[in-house]
This record gives C-alpha cells, structure tokens and sequence, in this order.
C-alpha cells in the first residue's frame, strides 16, 4: 500500500520528530538503512517510508541505541513489502540454543523460530499509515503544499 505522494527528507523527519543531526548521524553511520535510495543526493519518500522512520525515531528516543532501533526499522520495512495489505504485525521473540535476541516481525511466527516464539508488540500498522498520512497533510497545510508533491 504505497502513496501517490513523494515527500522530501525534510518533511519525513518532521514526522518522525527527528532531527537532522540525528538523521544525518544515523543514516551515515549505517545504522538506519530503510530509507529510500538517494539519487543526487536526493530521496524520495512515501507516507509508508515515513512509517519505519517515525518507529526509529520513537525507539531511539525512548533509549534503544541507533544500531537495534535501525534494525528493528529495517524488519518493519521489510515486513510492510511482504505484506502489504497487513491492518496488524506481530513482533516475535524468541530465543535459540540459548542465543536471546531473535527478532522477527510478521502476522505469523516465524518458521526459524520452531515454535518458541512469542508476540512481544502488535504493531497497528494500518494505524500507523493514517496517523503518517495525516501528519504530512498537516505539513502541508502549514506550509502551503510544498513539501509533498504528487508524482
């Protein structure tokens, strides 16, 4: 479910409430990796990249280092192309041979995890979307449409 709407990285970090420092820091060290490709130094993003960006912004800023809540951004990225019509996605847990950490997110459990999984978070992704959507109206509106372009 992608917009028809192109945003600029500007108006995706308004809604994420990140910084560009913050941004900059985090995309040049690598530790976020779902944003949009840049071509001359430019990205295009969608409401639905902005979706991965605001959960980033939000984990970060509730204390998870850059590393885990880009990883955790990367998942949802990944899990939103595999299912595009999901209202809902699960964050599984689980642990293997003692190894804590395992993360995946989707509606089912993972098959890698064999059954040990658990549902740590539901996502509202469909939520989500409209509250992603409805802020970049909003910057719209402020500033007169210019940040979001139709294609």
């Amino acid at each position: 479910m992608q917009s028809a709407e192109t945003i600029t990285t500007t108006a995706a970090l308004r809604v994420a409430g990140l910084s560009t420092l913050n941004w900059r820091i985090s995309s040049e060290q690598g530790h976020y990796t779902a944003a949009p490709p840049s071509t001359a130094n430019n990205r295009r993003w969608t409401a639905d990249d902005c979706v991965p960006l605001v959960w980033f912004a939000g984990l970060h800023n509730g204390g998870m280092p850059r590393p885990m809540a880009g990883r955790c951004a990367q998942l949802l990225k990944e899990a939103m192309a595999r299912e595009p019509d999901a209202v809902t996605l699960n964050v599984w847990s689980w642990t293997h041979d003692g190894e804590r950490g395992h993360l995946a997110i989707s509606t089912n459990p993972p098959p890698e995890a064999r059954g040990a999984a658990s549902v740590t978070f539901i996502i509202p992704l469909a939520q989500w979307r409209k509250n992603a959507r409805q802020a970049l109206a909003n910057i719209a509106r402020k500033r007169g449409g210019g940040h979001a372009r139709k294609r």
